[in-house]
């Protein structure tokens, strides 16, 4: 684990939340036991998971931060950010400029506006882990490393996932997905020719453009060769890079299946999205209710103290919003 890691408020918030979830009864001694030379910070931090108020503390801002720097919504520059129930205007045909004789009156067109807001809506992601794996970490900076990234990425992917679903269409509880209702050009045999098709049929501003897509199709894009043998798109790798000049975002929470992936261009200007911290809190005695596993009676309910297993859920406020038609295209069964 690096310093700046280990030295971190999240990294103090994430030893705060080990230490309940490893003594519930009494974290303090754990505290004194595991943390020595930085106890205060991860007593400060607990104190902010204990207390009633409901304004985040800089450790849990912290946490969050770093969960929210993984999202696509910070990798993908200049993108609508506002803050929730605030009214957005957005133009629904501009206004049109005119030349003028000198001292003539200057002509003006009326500019069509909507609005709307982004509310409040709340994701919750719930991670399981044995009692073990913590208590390793409690005694380890490699294993609080591997626990402190696995929580980060899984947070980050429970906000990606449903913003990148095209089957998504949204409801009162969650927000559509960028792709929903966007008709996608198909790769079919030549992705030269598809990647052209999609940018075709793109509305938005292609100099302030982002394309998102899986590290797997990210891949295969990038291996594509031209007729003489070289590769097609050289500034192109797994991790991202650029793709004909446009910055390229790598998530695995981008869709991919046996059919192929996706590749998505999206335009920032275009798209409005909020995000809060919320909160992390653990739990040993809890049912879990696995909706993936079920019986004749419905979904397999799994107890946590059966099991030793410890459960953290992960509260965040997100919405996002297309705010102009056209601002999305993809490409798929690539």
């Amino acid at each position: 684990m690096s310093k700046i890691l280990s030295l971190s408020p999240a990294s103090h918030y994430l030893r705060a939340v080990t230490a309940m979830a490893c003594s519930p009864l009494d974290p303090h001694t754990f505290i004194a036991e595991h943390y020595r030379g930085f106890g205060d910070h991860v007593e400060k931090a607990l104190e902010g998971m204990t207390s009633n108020d409901s304004k985040p503390t800089r450790y849990v801002e912290d946490f969050f931060d770093q969960v929210f720097e993984r999202s696509i919504f910070t990798q993908i520059d200049n993108l609508r950010r506002t803050d929730f129930n605030v009214w957005l205007s957005v133009a629904e045909s501009g206004s049109t400029a005119y030349w003028t004789g000198e001292s003539a009156p200057a002509p003006i067109s009326k500019m069509a506006l909507a609005f709307t807001e982004l509310k409040y809506k709340k994701l919750i992601a719930i991670v399981v882990r044995s009692k073990e794996m913590f208590k390793q970490a409690a005694g380890s900076n490699l294993n609080e490393s591997v626990l402190f990234n696995d929580l980060i990425g899984t947070t980050a992917l429970s906000i990606d996932t449903p913003a990148l679903d095209p089957a998504n269409a949204g409801d009162d509880e969650r927000p559509a997905s960028l792709t929903y209702g966007v008709i996608p050009v198909s790769a079919g045999s030549d992705i030269g020719a598809g990647i052209a098709d999609t940018i075709s049929r793109f509305d938005g501003d292609l100099q302030a453009a982002h394309w998102i897509s899986h590290p797997t199709t990210l891949a295969k894009i990038a291996m594509t060769r031209d007729a003489a043998g070289g590769y097609m798109f050289p500034d192109l790798s797994p991790r991202g890079g650029s793709l004909l000049g446009m910055p390229v975002v790598a998530t695995r929470a981008c869709p991919i299946d046996s059919d192929g992936g996706s590749l998505i261009l999206v335009d920032p200007s275009g798209i409005a999205v909020a995000m809060e911290p919320g909160r992390l809190v653990d739990s040993s005695h809890t049912d879990i209710s696995m909706v993936d596993e079920t019986d004749s009676t419905g979904p397999v309910m799994v107890n946590m103290f059966q099991t030793e297993g410890i459960a953290l859920k992960s509260t965040t406020y997100a919405n996002w919003s297309v705010q102009r038609a056209g601002s999305v295209a993809v490409l798929t069964g690539i």
